[in-house]
């Protein structure tokens, strides 16, 4: 799906990835939340699977309606 915003890249992940690790508690520190992330989608940190699981770190979709925040 075309949003009219560029395409994120790994390193684009990987970064907030690294800002959210600094402003938040991460059981296991940067180290491990990346070691997650390549755990649950391998190579492309993007991935969204045909079982309704998507993101970085495979959400399940059907709750993100619930987990999304207005700050």
């Amino acid at each position: 799906m075309n949003t009219g915003s560029p395409a994120w890249t790994t390193w684009n992940v990987r970064q907030t990835i690294r800002c959210a690790a600094s402003k938040w508690s991460v059981p296991g520190g940067l180290t491990k939340a990346i070691q997650v992330a390549a755990c649950e989608s391998g190579p492309d940190l993007l991935d969204y699977s045909t079982d309704g699981y998507a993101g970085t770190f495979q959400q399940a979709v059907e709750y993100w309606p619930e987990r999304h925040r207005s700050t």
